[in-house]
This record gives structure tokens, sequence and C-alpha cells, in this order.
């Protein structure tokens, strides 16, 4: 019986529970995306409805942002603390609560709701801080060095898929039904979603539908399976050469300027302001169909590995190019 085991066990087929955990993390981003949205998008009707400026507005839209830069450092100090598991779930599920607040704000007047605004969307920014710090976490911990790439570049695509998904969603909701709706929705929706991230994600090693095979293959590749364990973990002084951090600013920061205007600014900008001459559903399916174009560039990632950069720069350059120029 003991060799008919042994023989069993070694023609074990290989799971592949790590694509469910590349699934889930492409879901919950493109949740936190289409969630960052949500002002966006109703901001226009739920500013004349309430009464607001586009002074106030401006101090309302900023508040995801200052958190956000805020929250990273100690996001990142809360996932290596208490794991990417735990603090990824309250991330979602307080960022939710927090959204759906939003929904109630119009019991506030004058000021007061300028006030509400601002501090629940400062809370939202601090919440989704641990995001994508949990990401990339997550990614090490289950993906051997020869996929990595592939799982990250699927959650990344997740920003652009939100747009094409979300977008029409909620300004469907804006229109129909009010601007609240689409606040309790997306806050809604989000809770759900927090409590099936914790019957999906687990360790390697605590995984249900992972075997032997798996953990050894994604251990071999590099995968720290053991991360968020507490008996490997150790400290490690925190130690930065300024040197460094000046060298890699000075490489990035002309791309990641770009990058981060048009995917941070141009929704904020495309259904608050630029919506002249275009109905509420037509800006609503522009910058669908604009987020579409992103989340197709992907597959511009394999023609660029056969065809080079200059090919894949000459693609992608009109998306880009309309962007702009709109």
């Amino acid at each position: 019986m003991s060799s008919l085991s042994q023989a069993a066990s070694s023609v074990e087929k290989r799971t592949n529970a790590r694509y469910w955990i590349v699934v889930m993390l492409f879901i919950v981003t493109s949740f936190n995306y289409g969630d960052r949205a949500t002002l966006s998008i109703a901001g226009s009707e739920m500013a004349k409805d309430i009464g607001l400026d586009p002074v106030g507005m401006g101090y309302v839209f900023s508040a995801f942002s200052w958190a956000y830069v805020i929250g990273q450092i100690p996001g990142g100090w809360l996932l290596d603390r208490f794991g990417s598991k735990r603090v990824y779930f309250w991330s979602i599920f307080i960022w939710s609560m927090f959204t759906l607040l939003q929904g109630f704000v119009d019991i506030f007047s004058g000021f007061g709701i300028i006030v509400a605004l601002f501090t629940l969307r400062f809370l939202v920014g601090l919440a989704e801080a641990p995001s994508f710090p949990g990401n990339s976490r997550i990614v090490a911990a289950w993906f051997p060095a020869q996929e990595r790439g592939t799982a990250v570049s699927i959650f990344n695509s997740a920003q652009y898929f939100a747009t094409v998904i979300f977008a029409p969603i909620m300004g469907w909701l804006t229109h129909e039904v009010g601007w609240s709706h689409v606040f309790f929705f997306m806050g809604g929706l989000g809770i759900v979603i927090s409590f099936i991230w914790l019957k999906v994600i687990h360790e390697p090693n605590q995984h249900p539908g992972v075997n032997q095979k798996e953990l050894e293959y994604i251990a071999a590749g590099g995968a720290l399976i053991n991360m968020d364990q507490q008996n490997t973990k150790v400290k490690v002084p925190f130690s930065v050469k300024w040197g460094q951090i000046q060298t890699a600013a000075r490489v990035t920061d002309d791309d990641r300027r770009l990058y981060r205007s048009v995917l941070y600014q141009r929704p904020d900008l495309l259904f608050h302001y630029l919506v002249s001459g275009l109905s509420g559903a037509g800006a609503w399916d522009v910058d669908s169909e604009s987020g579409l174009c992103g989340f197709r560039s992907g597959g511009l990632r394999f023609y660029r590995r056969c065809a080079g950069w200059d090919y894949f720069r000459l693609a992608d350059a009109p998306h880009g190019i309309a962007e702009h120029c709109a």
C-alpha cells in the first residue's frame, strides 16, 4: 500500500491555486479604482443638489490624494506587521464603509457639507493606501519569479478595466436614481467583497486548495511562502540612503509624472469639468471607452516582446495623444 501511495503522489497533478489569488487581486483592484471614481462621476449632480461651488469641490477632490500619500508608509508597515490578508480585509471594509457614508452628506448644510465630504474622502484615501503594497506582497508570496511580471500586469490592468465596468453603472445610477445611490452601491458592494476576500485569500501554506507540488514549484521559483508566518518575521532596521532616493527619483520622475497625471486626474477632469457639449451618458461612455483602450493596450505587451520597444511606443502613442487632445 505504501508503494501505491508513493506512486500516486508522484503523479499527482500540480494545483494552480495561485491563479485564483491573482483573479481576486484583479477584482479587488478593479473595485478599488471604481470606488475612487465615485465622487468624480456623482460630483456634478451632487454639487448642484447640495450647493457646492467649484472651490469647495476642489478641496473635496484633493482630500483623497493627500490621505493616499500620507498613508503609504504606515500602510506598508501595517502589512508587514499584521499580514496581507488581515490588513487588506480591513482596508476594503473600512474604505467601503466611508464610501457608503458619503451618500448621507446631504443631512448637513453649508460649510458642514464640505467638512463631512472632505473628512470621508480623506478617510477613504487612508484606508485604500495599503492596497497596492498589499498586492505586491501577495504576488511575492504566491508567484515564482518567472510568473510575477504576468501576475503584476494582470492586477495593474484592473485600473483600466474598472472604468469600463463601473463608469456606465455609476453614471446610470446618478442619472436615473440619484447621486447618493452611487455611494450606496459601491459601499455595499465593497463590504460584500471584503468578506469574499477572507474566503479566497490565504497564505500559501494555509490555502485549502494548494498541494505540495504547487508549494514546491512556487518556493523553488523564489516565492516567499512563509512571509506572513510569525516565526519567520525578523526586524529589519530602516535604512535609506539619500543618494539612492535622488537617483531613483531622477530616473522615474518624468514617466511617472505623465502616467499619474493621466491615471488620477483624467477621471476627475472628465466627469466634473470637461463635459461641455456632452450629456451625462456621453461623458460616462467616453471614459468607459478610454478605459477599454487602456485595458486593451495590455495586449500590446506580447507584441512588444516580439517587435521591440520602438514599435510598441509607436502603436500606443495615439492613445496618449487622444487623451491630451480631448
